[in-house]
């Protein structure tokens, strides 16, 4: 609990340094490769086949959306576009009060909480007196684009692989109603999902 005040005064007033950015996300080291914390992380799955296979599939169901970016970025716009100004003025859009949600699971005493709280509570309020807040519109809030749902997209993704004889088979799903909003249909999917993982392999 003592701890929560410090966590969430990590989330919304962090300093984005600059030497912060480049080690936590992308630099040039002595030996001219690029590295950073999330420019290796991403290093690691960019090109991938599972990565590849599912941002693909993400463009065809959630055209025009940000369900088919890649949250941690491409190694490209990590290389060549993404400053330290950007990330400041993102976290500053995106990383405010008013778009945050925080759960807290466990057996707490709730007067403790709300005590706790307290103090990044006055401390949201005495900046917001002293510089005012830009208006904010929430983000995720437009509908999806539509997509013909009435017949099948069958497509081939050629990524690179070590092995030459093996491939993957990747099958979705998008629905015309919101799937929490069913629970029956929604355990059932879950099923399907959970017997699709299962490894098999055939012969093509």
């Amino acid at each position: 609990m003592q701890i929560l005040p410090v966590y969430l005064d990590h989330i919304l007033y962090p300093t984005l340094r600059e030497e912060d950015y480049l080690t936590e996300v992308h630099h040039v080291n002595g030996e001219g490769q690029d590295a950073g914390v999330v420019y290796s992380e991403m290093q690691g799955v960019e090109h991938s086949s599972a990565n590849i296979l599912y941002f693909e599939l993400a463009k065809k169901l959630y055209p025009d959306s940000g369900y088919n970016v890649e949250t941690g970025g491409y190694l490209q716009n990590l290389r060549n576009s993404t400053s330290i100004a950007k990330v400041r003025d993102y976290h500053k859009k995106y990383y405010r009060p008013e778009n945050l949600v925080l759960t807290i699971t466990g057996r707490i005493d709730e007067q403790e909480l709300f005590e706790t709280l307290r103090k990044t509570e006055e401390k949201v309020l005495r900046k917001r007196a002293a510089q005012p807040a830009e208006s904010f519109q929430r983000p995720w809030q437009t509908p999806l684009a539509k997509i013909n749902l009435t017949e099948d997209l069958i497509f081939e993704i050629e990524y690179p692989s070590d092995d030459e004889t093996t491939g993957s088979v990747v099958a979705a799903w998008r629905l015309s109603e919101y799937i929490s909003e069913n629970i029956e249909m929604l355990e059932a999917y879950k099923l399907i999902m959970k017997v699709s993982h299962c490894h098999t392999s055939q012969s093509f």
